[in-house]
């Protein structure tokens, strides 16, 4: 029965995507705070969707695809599509998207670069995000209680994440290897991967120099949520975030690319 209905879900998205001609984008609910969304992955595509004038809806019915059960996920007519990086991929090689390919304008010397940076902040400084929010201090219980929008009580947040959900997430940081190291070497080297992305760009508007690539919206997705949620969560014992001023131009200007305006961005005191 699942199967049938998962099939019938998916012929209602299709049915939908084509009759709008719009893509569908399927995730968890949006939280109300100073980005798009607190998934780095959902961030990031929404970002280039703007950029891209791709017109899109978002479904929070089936945020999980139905067979990898990434998310987030897609529906453009009848094709469904997991994984963020993918998605770009897939969408920057359609011809009715003109916007789409933001990296046409890089060679391949700019491309290898490209690569290398996505992979430091995607597999390196993206785990840093998670054992902060998940594994550092209380931070889960406010994390949880922010992207819920305070919609689950607290005491049921406390008892599921008590019971379930910070035992497992600690599982996996330490399978990955960051929850392996003290608290302070863990802020150090995300305070590493941030300096790296701070000197890499410098004095330019952008990654590389005027124009907006993927690695940009990567970067915003990933720094962006990191930076604004340290209103909220703690950072290296109460310590203040490094690098604010740098940061704080550089997210605007992608926002501005992106959105044509500052839609969520607020600056880090």
């Amino acid at each position: 029965r699942r199967k049938n209905g998962s099939q019938s879900k998916l012929q209602e998205f299709e049915a939908l995507s084509t009759k709008k001609n719009k893509l569908i984008l399927h995730t968890m609910e949006p939280w109300d705070f100073h980005t798009p969304h607190g998934s780095p992955a959902v961030c990031k595509l929404i970002l280039f969707l703007e950029y891209a004038k791709i017109p899109y809806t978002i479904d929070t019915t089936m945020p999980k695809h139905f067979h990898t059960t990434k998310t987030p996920w897609i529906t453009f007519k009848k094709k469904h599509i997991a994984d963020s990086n993918l998605i770009i991929e897939w969408l920057s090689k359609q011809p009715e998207f003109s916007r789409a390919n933001m990296d046409a304008h890089l060679n391949k010397r700019e491309l290898s670069m490209l690569r290398a940076y996505k992979s430091m902040v995607e597999d390196g400084l993206y785990f840093v995000i998670v054992w902060r929010r998940m594994c550092a201090d209380d931070n889960i219980y406010k994390y949880v209680a922010l992207g819920s929008g305070g919609k689950i009580s607290a005491w049921k947040v406390r008892l599921y994440l008590d019971l379930y959900f910070a035992k497992h997430e600690k599982s996996k940081m330490w399978a990955q290897g960051i929850a392996r190291f003290d608290d302070k070497e863990i802020y150090r080297k995300g305070e590493e991967y941030v300096q790296n992305v701070v000197d890499f760009v410098g004095d330019k508007k952008f990654a590389f120099g005027n124009k907006l690539t993927s690695l940009d919206l990567t970067i915003y997705g990933h720094i962006g949520t990191m930076y604004q949620l340290s209103t909220v969560l703690t950072w290296n014992n109460g310590q203040p975030m490094p690098f604010k001023t740098e940061i704080n131009g550089y997210m605007k200007r992608i926002e501005m690319e992106c959105f044509g305006c500052l839609k969520y961005w607020k600056d880090i005191p």
